[in-house]
């Protein structure tokens, strides 16, 4: 809103002209609006007349439409059951302040500086959901907001199931019911000898057969494929004398 408080005496006319009149909303009124384009970088001027019919007077207003600051909260970060992340891009605002808050309370806590251009996030072990984070970039006159999203995913499911118990020379199945859900998986063995018992490696629940005459206790752990959780767990397979 451009003019004074009061533009003029009562009575008296007043037109404004100078530079891009088609963004003011009048230019006889004493206290017009002007519109600046959305993105539009510029300084420019208006001159305000007013008469009585005897004398004019005349005042110039200069308007400076800045540029608004860049805000830059950088790519959405999965990670697994909790961890550590950093926030924001590279560079995340241009502007000199910037803060960061959380639409979740218990998450915004989780910064460990929210007046940081990328901050870190500690988000506590075993914790899973999605966690929005807002990143506000101040300059003197403008600011810009962005927001991403810190995503902390469950483990998938990893189960080798009970262990088992058999005679020498058996055979038995291995894995839980279950085994994982949804996930590929393979099996190892304690080692190369072990190993070689299965009857597959990327069965869910393959079977192991010990040669006769083999006693003793004998691990296997399966490993399932995840590029953001990889899970591993252990089952013993004991082979008993006759």
């Amino acid at each position: 809103r451009l003019g004074g408080n009061p533009t003029t005496g009562g009575g008296a006319t007043v037109s404004w002209s100078g530079q891009h009149l088609n963004y003011l909303n009048s230019t006889t009124s004493p206290n017009p609006i002007a519109t600046v384009p959305n993105g539009l970088v510029d300084t420019f001027y208006y001159v305000v007349s007013t008469s009585n019919g005897a004398c004019t007077r005349t005042d110039t207003a200069y308007i400076f439409s800045d540029p608004a600051p860049t805000a830059n909260d950088g790519a959405e970060v999965p990670i697994c059951k909790g961890g550590t992340v950093t926030l924001g891009g590279n560079p995340a605002s241009n502007a000199a302040n910037v803060h960061w808050t959380s639409t979740n309370a218990s998450a915004a806590a989780w910064l460990n500086n929210p007046n940081a251009a990328n901050p870190q996030v500690v988000v506590p072990a075993g914790t899973v959901g999605t966690f929005n984070y807002v990143l506000t970039a101040t300059s003197s006159t403008c600011f810009k907001t962005d927001t991403v999203k810190v995503i902390s995913n469950p483990a998938p499911l990893t189960n080798a199931g009970s262990d088992k118990n058999l005679c020498e020379g058996g055979t038995v199945t291995i894995g839980g019911n279950p085994t994982s859900n949804g996930n590929s998986v393979f099996w190892t063995g304690q080692d190369a000898t072990a190993e070689s018992w299965l009857n597959s490696t990327t069965s869910a629940n393959p079977q192991v057969t010990v040669p006769p005459d083999t006693l003793g206790d004998f691990f296997y752990v399966v490993h399932v494929n995840d590029s953001l959780c990889p899970q591993t767990d252990t089952v013993h397979v004991i082979s008993h004398t006759f």
